[in-house]
């Protein structure tokens, strides 16, 4: 398989657990006083009562060396566990877990990577994490009737099987209810919430929020801030917000109250709407397009959470192209659920070629997918998507869908064989000096900018000229406008 695309660097989020050093075999003693706090010792890991703690700490090689890579773990039974984590006076951390308390050193330099982990499994879980505390989290919070607070850094929260309440805070946040009727509830961070199995109510803050209900009767209301909201199938109620809406409603017989001249709709004949003189409505029928384009991949959990965006890219102009031309692909694309931090992959892939490392540019040949003297390459028959579906470009409020939706430009290319060879030249970056000069036209074309390469009729229709990226609703710009997200000028720069 040939080069991945790769989006994970430039954004801050929830990444893997590091390994363990050689000494996290040890135990940890437990506290001679049982009230008393317990202090976590670094690579020492804690267990008692169903609680179990790890520091894992590794790297720090001085001024000139890597920085540490700090990751908190805390685990708790099948109980109903309380756990509250906040800042201490000494710059560490405080747990607080159904009664006891856990002091847990953190690094003081300013370069430390730090981020925590809490796995509460089943029961009706109560977790909180203090509003100043701008760690990184991630929260699986299991089966049972839970409830969230996040705090100030970016979050992801996982509501597992049960009738969870999930309120978001004032950092990046990415939320799945997961089965059962969930609540979700948007901070002052930008939020992108999927309510998964159930009848949902999901609700948009002040930063921005991307809203997906899935399946079930589900009540979106947006917020102060730009909304795109996804009904899902069933019969659901889109209220918009006090910002610019994005309404989809999806399959079922749908409720929309759009409030604003700046809103979009995209609903089927049927639905019931409510909408101001200046806002844009456009028909759209819900199709099946992208049935026979993928074979999805690991968990169920996963499975359902793709089938939530290709249910919206059934519904949406742009996603109905891009899924029509991916269904004629030789064999299904393969989707894998990539790590938390891990971002978006395409891997053009063609059974008996050797594509070398998928990490480094492949020859850029016909061989290998890609146009040479005019002529499309190879079919991609044996491709691969790798996606994160935590993978929020905070920086820019750009939802999972937006980097997944890359991805399927790449994979239209490969379906074609029309990955365009060669670089364009883009000049420095005034914002940041060190980006490339130079960059993929494979990687431009994706995200639907102009390349140096010779134009090319993508869209075999004699009536239009040839272009020398793709058509527009086979990039990510096509659908980031569609969705009213910023759109990515330069690749590099995003």
């Amino acid at each position: 398989m040939n080069m991945p695309v790769h989006h994970s660097p430039s954004q801050t989020s929830v990444m893997g657990l590091p390994s363990h050093s050689a000494d996290t075999d040890k135990s940890q003693s437990k506290p001679e006083a049982p009230f008393a706090p317990v202090k976590i010792i670094p690579n020492m890991p804690f267990s008692e009562g169903g609680v179990q703690i790890e520091l894992n700490v590794r790297g720090g090689g001085g001024f000139y060396g890597p920085p540490k890579e700090e990751t908190l773990i805390i685990k708790t039974g099948d109980a109903a566990d309380k756990v509250h984590v906040r800042k201490s006076t000494d710059g560490g951390l405080i747990a607080e877990i159904n009664g006891k308390t856990y002091e847990i050193p953190l690094y003081q330099d300013g370069r430390s990577r730090q981020k925590m982990e809490i796995h509460t499994n089943g029961g009706d879980d109560d977790v909180s994490i203090a509003d100043d505390l701008e760690l990184p989290v991630s929260v699986k919070l299991g089966d049972g009737n839970d409830r969230f607070k996040a705090g100030g850094g970016r979050t992801n929260v996982y509501g597992g099987a049960g009738n969870d309440t999930l309120t978001l805070g004032k950092g990046t946040a990415y939320a799945e209810g997961n089965d059962g009727e969930d609540s979700i509830a948007a901070g002052t961070g930008y939020s992108v919430m999927y309510g998964g199995n159930g009848n949902d109510k999901l609700r948009g803050g002040s930063g921005g929020s991307y809203m997906d209900g899935g399946r079930g009767n589900d009540l979106l209301e947006g917020g102060s801030g730009h909304n795109v909201m996804h009904g899902g199938k069933d019969d659901d109620v889109l209220i918009g917000g006090k910002g610019r809406n994005i309404f989809y409603s999806g399959r079922g017989v749908d409720t929309i109250n759009s409030v604003s001249d700046v809103d979009s709709i995209y609903a089927k004949d049927g639905d019931g709407i409510k909408r101001t003189f200046g806002s844009q409505l456009k028909i759209v029928s819900p199709t099946e397009v992208g049935s026979k384009a993928f074979n999805v991949e690991g968990s169920e959990e996963f499975k359902q959470r793709f089938n939530d965006d290709l249910e919206l890219l059934q519904s949406s102009p742009t996603g109905q192209k891009m899924l029509d031309a991916l269904d004629k692909t030789p064999e299904r694309i393969k989707v894998v659920q990539q790590p938390e931090g891990e971002g978006a992959f395409y891997n053009y892939g063609r059974k008996g070629v050797d594509a070398g490392d998928p990490r480094q540019e492949p020859p850029n040949d016909g061989a290998h997918g890609y146009i040479n003297n005019g002529i499309p390459g190879a079919p991609a028959d044996d491709a691969t998507i790798l996606f994160d579906p935590s993978f929020v470009v905070e920086e820019h409020k750009r939802p999972p869908i937006i980097p997944l939706f890359h991805e399927m430009g790449h994979a239209y290319n490969g379906v074609n064989g029309t990955a365009l060879p060669g670089e364009t030249f883009v000049g420095a970056d005034q914002a940041d000096p060190d980006r490339p000069q130079f960059e993929s036209n494979r990687e431009r074309q994706a995200v639907g900018q102009p390349t140096s390469a010779p134009p090319f009729d993508f869209d075999n229709d004699p009536s239009t000229p040839p272009t020398n990226t793709n058509p527009v609703w086979a990039t990510e710009n096509g659908l980031g406008d569609e969705l009213g997200t910023s759109l990515r000028e330069r690749y590099f720069a995003r």
